[in-house]
């Protein structure tokens, strides 16, 4: 069976320069040919960047025929514009190869009327094939004084099927071309065309020879889930289809808290790995979702005109290199973008930009569980419960805090009112000093808080009193795979990681 495809695109013609080809149905990947035949003897054509000879200028009779090729690459072009240089008759027809790359190609010498055939007849040449399962397209240019009545070809022999026929309109050029399958290597045969009017010298023919080969469009292959084939391309900023360099499986997240929590032991990138990558920063939550992690989790800090952006600290001094900046609280966004993420640099990236809280919701909100709660900014909490639940079905979101000292109700009172909202979950994390002190004790039992979290690096009569109110427990942080099986020993459900890169991701 023959997988190469032939196919006849569209005609057209003209008396003046240049001759403009649409191109815009030809497929990325597919190669195209274009047929010339051209109403003079000593036109020169110029052709359009990265376009091939087919076949060189061939003189039948008063008239020149040639043929160029060229594979499309960018969707966005639209046509390919020939330069004569004069104006004359001048037609075309596009045909397209879906398959066999040009190099195999086998393109036979041009025949002309005068030297093969009569004066109704083209008889073009056979070439003869290597390899079994070809395709094979005779192509046959002709031109009379008058336009033919009825417009046709009286026959073809040698089993071709027409492919396709640019008939006589205004000018009285013809060019048309068949395909024939060859099921066995060898010689294919001179092939006659033979058309109802006398023409002493203007027709010519040649043959071209595909060899098997399925068409490849544009793209990285990849496996589907349902085990087909598929290649993977995009749109860039230039709106040009580009394949990627790689790919990369970007594994799914939770779907929303009850499937996480129903996950023993699942990670979360804690600040976007904070130890492998710029913290908050979107390169290393996207290097975190790509290494498998399924719940992320952010810090937020508000600027004095109301920016949410992810910062850890109440100021940008230790992630941007700097000292002696101010509290975050009194800065604007301007003045906050001025500087720029230098923590874990990398040799390409040595800074980042600073990752805001909407941009962070509207690009994993729909894939990923998030951890997230407005760290110093607090009293601002039901503008931020409004931001992120506007943004996220609130069945992802899981509202974050310290559980506070002993008497404090600012975090309690943060996290019921995130429940109130719907949302998935609250993480109340503490430490083994605020066991010591009560603090955990007092904050622990009360229903605002649906998960609660206890430091690693404790012993395990602190876990054992964490594990006591029997709600689930995160261990944080891991800076380690090491780190990650003494926090399953303790007893942690789930896992806030520093380190992405070598603790193993638990996700769905």
């Amino acid at each position: 069976m023959v997988d190469t495809i032939a196919r006849w695109i569209n005609t057209g013609e003209t008396t003046t320069s240049p001759k403009v080809v649409d191109i815009s149905e030809v497929a990325v990947g597919e190669h195209m040919i274009v047929l010339l035949q051209v109403g003079s003897t000593t036109v020169t054509i110029t052709t359009p960047s990265g376009w091939n000879i087919l076949f060189a200028k061939t003189t039948m009779g008063s008239r020149a025929c040639v043929g160029y090729w060229r594979k499309k690459t960018d969707e966005l072009e639209v046509s390919a514009s020939f330069v004569a240089s004069a104006n004359t008759g001048l037609a075309h027809a596009l045909i397209g190869v879906l398959g066999a790359e040009q190099a195999a190609w086998i393109v036979g010498p041009v025949w002309t009327r005068t030297t093969h055939g009569t004066t109704t007849t083209n008889v073009i040449d056979g070439v003869t094939t290597t390899s079994a399962d070809c395709l094979a397209l005779a192509i046959s240019f002709e031109v009379t004084s008058v336009v033919e009545s009825p417009n046709t070809i009286v026959g073809v022999n040698n089993g071709f099927v027409e492919l396709g026929y640019k008939a006589q309109n205004t000018i009285g050029e013809t060019i048309w071309a068949g395909t024939k399958d060859i099921p066995t290597a060898g010689d294919v045969g001179d092939t006659t065309v033979t058309y109802q009017n006398i023409q002493a010298a203007n027709g010519a023919g040649l043959m071209i020879a595909f060899p098997q080969g399925a068409f490849i469009p544009m793209g990285v292959p990849v496996m589907l889930g349902d085990g087909s084939m598929a290649r993977i391309s995009y749109i860039n900023d230039l709106e040009i289809r580009t394949a990627p360099t790689s790919v990369r499986l970007l594994k799914p997240g939770f779907e929303n808290v009850a499937q996480f929590l129903a996950t023993p032991g699942a990670t979360i990138a804690h600040r976007g790995g904070s130890e492998s990558f710029p913290d908050m920063s979107e390169y290393g939550y996207d290097r975190s979702i790509l290494r498998g992690f399924g719940a992320l989790e952010f810090s937020a800090q508000r600027t004095s005109d109301g920016w949410w952006f992810g910062s850890h600290n109440p100021d940008i001094n230790e992630v941007a290199g700097e000292t002696g900046l101010p509290n975050i609280s009194t800065m604007t966004r301007a003045e906050i973008e001025a500087y720029a993420n230098v923590d874990n640099p990398t040799a390409l990236h040595p800074s980042r930009p600073f990752f805001g809280l909407e941009e962070f919701l509207v690009k994993y909100g729909s894939d990923y569980v998030l951890f997230v709660d407005p760290k110093n900014a607090l009293s601002f909490n039901s503008e931020f419960l409004a931001i992120c639940d506007n943004i996220v079905d609130p069945e992802r979101l899981i509202w974050k805090y310290v559980l506070g000292g002993v008497g404090s109700a600012g975090p309690s009172n943060g996290a019921q009112a995130a429940l109130n909202r719907g949302w998935g979950g609250t993480w109340g994390y503490g430490y083994n000093t605020d066991v010591d002190s009560g603090a955990f004790a007092q904050h622990a039992v009360k229903p605002a808080w649906t998960i609660l979290g206890m430091n690693n690096d404790t012993t395990q009569p602190y876990w054992d009193t964490a594990l006591s109110y029997g709600k689930p427990v995160i261990a944080h942080i891991i800076n380690s795979a090491a780190d990650y099986a003494v926090a399953i020993a303790h007893g942690a459900d789930a896992v806030q990681c520093a380190d992405v890169t070598s603790v193993k991701s638990v996700s769905i």
